[in-house]
């Protein structure tokens, strides 16, 4: 017996060494992390669930015989408590000071509470190290801050531990554990207090009133200072009271509501009410207030407490009669109302047929107000606040809390034929019973077989669904496994599998297992929990993983299942619809903004053209050279909005037969000036290609656009870039002039090269590139009927192709009239101008006149309809784009009212133009904003 007792605590020891020893590794490899700031805590906080290490130093800006305390850390302030040992530690926290530089140490999950294990003083500061906040900042607590606040003393509640102020109208109050003699206390009441100190809390005192601050003080010797207030305002004071001081002594406080006490059967008005409770003891010396029959507090002292004495119980009549006002009593009545408002629960009680008012805080439960029931009977105890003999409720109580009601139950009482039909359905409900029972049993038998049945029918479903499906029993292993695991996830589950063995296995064809592996243990630790989440397969794809528990009938926990759908062609189609939706929303854009620029331009072009005609020739050429950059910008401006809207796939792209080869040629002359001397542009090209059917303009700001990408993938080094063209002549196919744009610059990634045409994407800097530049010339070159490729190869170089149709009709030569170039004179038209902006008509009335045509103009369709209704004119010049009536309203109203009437449209958003010619009703001429003179005076000649 002895060796077994030996050889026992032999193997006790062994165990508690190895423990011990486990232990102190533990601790060595904790210690190696240790939290040195408080934004590192902070972070962990809501990361970390286990226990850290930290070290922290920070100015004490309050702390309280309990053994909390509160550091600031510049930003940030955080409390901490002492651990519960009352030694030195407490100690050494009872010698601090505010502004003193404190160090912390413990070992605690972080949380807003952590407890210290090691607390030194590094440094005594000075109050000046804190940063001092006012008490409310946009009518808002600042909770847990530094703060000041200056206000006068109200009120004093004197504790066996220190004291408590309430100060101004605003009732901060301010707490210090601290013992400070009574004649100091004396010194501060009506006077301006100026405190320091933290911003415990807000104390909510009840639902109607706002949150009251706390300001914890440790020294009242440095952190309240007696002021006065003499320039530039006198000091603030508290009313003048009508009447003297009242004092009470050792009188027991009866009631306690959120705003006063009731003792020696008044009432007391006070801010302290909050931290007094019916049974205390107290001192009091109150003043007369302004409201008649009420008392306000301007000092407390706490002497003791006793238990609240059972209150009498009385009748309506009796607390009318004895005028028993401001004394708790009992009343047992009917409910006979019961109102609920945001802040207050009021009941009407019936009581020897008289009416009682209660009032009340809404309890925090709702359970507590629905057993205030019509007619239920229920014994009130409160404080009498109001006697009103000749009112429809004599007597209004204020009860403190819902426990001050306890209702009783209502006495069950029934008529002999009640009793008699009671027991016949008693005897009925017997015999039911009985028959249930046998039914039941059959029932049940059926069940059982249904029930062998409903397993195949489970695995038949699950094979059925889309979806891969797993199922867990309650013991976490698999009862069943759909064949479309494989589908979904590429990998097999069985039957039986347990479930860290099937988290393994999924987890292994995730990019993103430990996500997962989360997900999978917090859904099997909460059996309530539902999950639902996206993972990227690591071969293929993305999949949808879904769980749920599965409860029985008595809603006890009896598994999870588990779904894994294949959702890669779902995201793709996402993808795609948000792109769409994105070029979409600049196409939308591009055309309000080139409306109103085209205006713009038409205005300031044609002012210039007049200003340019209306010069002397004695001008020299350097006056007009000015006149001319005006004129070019303006021109380039014209350009950049026709850019804009071929990117959104809205302006009208003017393709004719063109030589592709001519083109190239002019344009590497303006790109040996721009692409710089380290890099070489050469150009090969075939003499045999046919021309192409494209825009000249369109088409060369493209080949620009792709030479300056690849400038900048070439960079500072020697390069080169080498244009090329062929004809591309298949027998099945349309016949293609290619056009290749070589660079041996960084090259691409396919994953980049894939989206170089996407709207603002760009792999340049912010202030370097907008990512346009390529999705407009893909949009460019697709309205001519083409298409452009890319292909990359990193550190290798880049390959564009151009693909643009072959036209089968010959180049014409043709070019543009001189400004001078006008129609010859001919009879002068009657014009009648309708355009919404006041600026336009200005400048297009000015260019009819240079014409030696007679102009009217109206702002609107109205206003033109009725001026056609007047009399007859030559030519209507019209707006598409109005507001109220548009160009297109107006338009048919004038061909069903004047069927010969020649139109010009005109309009800055050529879309506009489209839409209106594939419809019925057709202008006789179209005219592109901006348009010269010229254009002006050729669509008139057209038409007329």
């Amino acid at each position: 017996m002895t060796s077994r007792f030996t050889m026992f605590v032999m193997l006790a020891a062994a165990m508690a060494a190895t423990a011990l020893t486990n232990s102190f590794s533990q601790a060595e490899e904790s210690q190696g992390a240790v939290v040195r700031t408080i934004r590192e805590l902070k972070k962990l906080e809501n990361e970390s669930a286990t226990p850290v290490h930290y070290e922290l130093t920070g100015r004490l800006i309050w702390r309280n015989p309990g053994g909390y305390l509160r550091l600031d850390f510049g930003s940030f302030s955080r409390s901490f408590h002492l651990a519960p040992d009352p030694g030195p530690l407490w100690s050494a926290l009872a010698q601090c000071s505010a502004g003193d530089l404190v160090k912390v140490r413990g070992h605690d999950i972080p949380r807003p509470h952590m407890r210290v294990d090691s607390l030194e003083l590094i440094k005594q500061g000075s109050l000046s190290k804190l940063r001092k906040l006012p008490a409310y900042r946009n009518s808002k607590p600042s909770v847990w801050r530094y703060v000041e606040h200056l206000a006068y003393c109200r009120e004093v509640l004197e504790l066996e531990d220190g004291f408590r102020l309430s100060l101004g109208d605003d009732d901060v109050i301010v707490m210090c554990h601290e013992k400070t003699p009574t004649e100091t206390l004396e010194k501060w009441l009506g006077e301006i207090l100026r405190v320091e100190g933290a911003a415990v809390r807000p104390d909510l005192l009840s639902r109607t009133t706002n949150s009251v601050v706390h300001i914890g003080v440790i020294d009242q010797s440095t952190q309240i200072t007696w002021l006065y207030i003499e320039d530039p305002a006198p000091p603030i004071k508290p009313l003048p009271k009508p009447n003297p001081v009242v004092e009470f002594k050792n009188v027991v406080v009866e009631h306690v509501a959120p705003t006063f006490i009731a003792v020696d059967g008044q009432r007391v008005s006070t801010a302290m009410a909050a931290h007094i409770s019916a049974g205390s003891i107290i001192d009091l010396r109150a003043e007369r207030s302004l409201v008649d029959g009420q008392l306000d507090s301007i000092w407390i002292s706490r002497i003791g407490s006793i238990r609240p004495v059972v209150p009498p119980t009385k009748t309506v009549q009796q607390i009318i009669d004895e005028k028993f006002i401001n004394q708790r009593v009992s009343i047992k009545g009917t409910v006979e109302h019961c109102f609920v408002t945001e802040s207050t629960l009021e009941l009407s009680l019936k009581s020897d047929g008289k009416s009682v008012l209660v009032r009340m805080p809404v309890p925090e439960k709702r359970q507590q107000i629905d057993q205030l029931s019509r007619q239920s009977v229920a014994r009130v105890t409160g404080l009498v606040y109001a006697i009103k003999p000749a009112a429809i409720n004599p007597v209004e109580l204020n009860v403190s809390d819902i426990d001050d009601v306890v209702v009783a139950e209502f006495p069950l009482q029934l008529q002999p034929n009640q009793v008699r039909w009671t027991a016949v359905g008693v005897a009925a409900a017997i015999l039911m019973l009985l028959s249930w029972y046998w039914v039941l049993k059959r029932q049940v038998q059926k069940k059982t077989r249904e029930l062998n049945s409903s397993t195949s029918r489970i695995a038949a479903a699950s094979e059925a669904v889309r979806d891969g499906m797993l199922i867990f029993d309650a013991d976490a292993c698999v009862r069943l496994a759909s064949d479309k695991i494989g589908e979904a996830l590429g990998v097999e589950i069985t039957q039986g599998t347990s479930q860290a063995k099937a988290c393994a296995i999924i987890q292994n064809v995730l990019r993103d297992g430990q996500e997962f592996t989360m997900m999978w243990m917090e859904s099997f630790a909460d059996p309530d929990a539902i999950v639902e989440r996206e993972f990227a397969l690591k071969s293929r794809g993305n999949v949808a993983i879904y769980s749920a528990p599965i409860f029985d009938r008595q809603q006890r926990f009896d598994g999870r299942i588990w779904t894994f759908e294949d959702i890669t062609q779902r995201k793709k189609l996402e993808a795609e619809t948000l792109q769409s939706r994105k070029l979409s929303a600049v196409g939308r854009l591009a055309g309000g903004v080139a409306h109103d620029f085209n205006n713009l331009l038409q205005v300031i072009g044609t002012n210039l053209s007049l200003i340019q005609r209306d010069s002397t020739s004695q001008k020299t050429s350097s006056q007009f050279q000015p006149l001319e950059e005006v004129s070019a910008a303006v021109n380039r401006g014209a350009e950049l909005t026709k850019q804009l809207l071929t990117f959104a796939r809205t302006s009208n792209v003017k393709c004719k037969p063109t030589n592709i080869n001519d083109l190239l040629e002019r344009t590497g002359a303006i790109l040996n000036r721009t692409l710089g001397e380290h890099i070489r542009l050469s150009l090969a090209l075939s003499p045999t290609i046919p021309p192409a059917e494209i825009d000249a303009g369109q088409l060369e700001q493209t080949v620009i656009n792709m030479c300056l990408n690849s400038r900048d993938a070439i960079g500072r080094q020697n390069g080169s870039i080498q244009i090329l063209t062929r004809h591309d002549a298949q027998p099945q196919a349309k016949s293609m002039v290619v056009i290749e744009i070589r660079d041996d610059g960084c090259g691409m990634p396919a994953d980049i090269a894939e989206k170089v045409f996407e709207p603002f994407f760009t792999t340049k800097d912010l202030d370097e590139g907008s990512g346009l530049g390529l999705a407009t010339s893909r949009g460019a070159i697709e309205q001519m009927g083409g298409h452009i490729e890319c292909s990359s190869i990193p550190d290798e170089g880049t390959v564009f192709r151009i693909h643009l149709p072959c036209s089968t009709r010959p180049i014409s030569e043709t070019g543009l009239k001189e400004s001078s170039d006008l129609s010859p004179k001919r009879r002068p038209l009657d014009v009648l101008l309708v355009d919404d902006n006041a600026a336009i008509r200005c400048a297009v009335e000015a260019l009819l006149l240079t014409l030696g045509h007679q102009a009217e103009t109206a702002e609107n369709g109205r206003e033109a309809l009725r001026m056609l209704d007047d009399r007859a004119y030559d030519v209507v010049l019209l707006d598409l784009s109005m507001p109220d009536m548009s160009g297109w309203q107006v338009l048919q109203a004038i061909r069903e009212t004047h069927p010969n009437q020649k139109v010009v449209v005109c309009s800055g958003y050529s879309s506009e133009a489209d839409q209106m010619m594939s419809g019925n009703i057709n202008p006789d001429a179209y005219l592109d904003k901006p348009f010269p003179l010229e254009a002006l005076d050729e669509a008139l000649c057209r038409v007329t």
